[in-house]
C-alpha cells in the first residue's frame, strides 16, 4: 500500500433522514397520546436529547473534517484546511453501511471519532477506506504521560 488515498467527505443525505425522521416521530408521539401532557413532556425530552447528541457528536465532524487521507502508514485529517496527523485505534469498527473511525491525535493525545456513513463519501472512496482501516490495525495504545 504505497499509494496516497485522499478520501473526500461530504455531508449525508441519509444521516439527515434519520435525523429528521427521529425529530418527526418525537412530535408525532406527542399528539397520537392519550396522555397529552405526559407525553409532550417525554417528546420535549425526547427531541431536546437527539438534538443535544447531534449537534455534540454529528454536527462538528462533518463540518470541520471534510478528507481523511492515507499515505503509506500515516492518517491526517484535513481539519479547517489544514492536515491534522492521527493515529488510528483498534477500536475503529467497520460495516458495510458506517465506519466509525476512532483516533487519537498525534499533537496532543487526544481521542476522537468521526461517523462515516457511506452515502458520505463516493463508493470508490468508501472501499478504499475501508480496505485500508482493515489491512492497517492499530491496538488501541494508552496514553503516554
Amino acid at each position: 500500500m504505497s499509494q496516497t488515498y485522499h478520501l473526500r467527505l461530504k455531508r449525508s443525505p441519509g444521516l439527515l433522514a434519520v435525523t429528521v425522521f427521529l425529530h418527526g416521530f418525537g412530535v408525532l408521539a406527542s399528539f397520537w397520546s392519550l396522555e397529552p401532557v405526559a407525553a409532550m413532556g417525554f417528546s420535549v425530552l425526547f427531541i431536546g436529547n437527539l438534538l443535544w447528541l447531534w449537534r455534540r457528536n454529528l454536527r462538528p465532524a462533518v463540518q470541520t473534517v471534510n478528507m481523511v487521507i492515507f499515505r503509506e502508514t500515516e492518517w491526517l485529517l484535513q481539519q479547517d484546511g489544514r492536515e491534522v496527523p492521527v493515529q488510528v485505534c483498534g477500536s475503529t469498527v467497520v460495516w458495510p453501511w458506517l465506519v466509525r473511525l476512532v483516533f487519537r491525535y498525534e499533537e496532543n493525545n487526544r481521542k476522537g471519532s468521526l461517523l462515516i456513513p457511506r452515502d458520505a463519501m463516493s463508493d470508490t472512496d468508501y472501499r478504499h477506506l475501508s480496505r485500508c482501516l482493515r489491512v492497517v490495525a492499530v491496538p488501541d495504545a494508552a496514553p503516554s504521560a
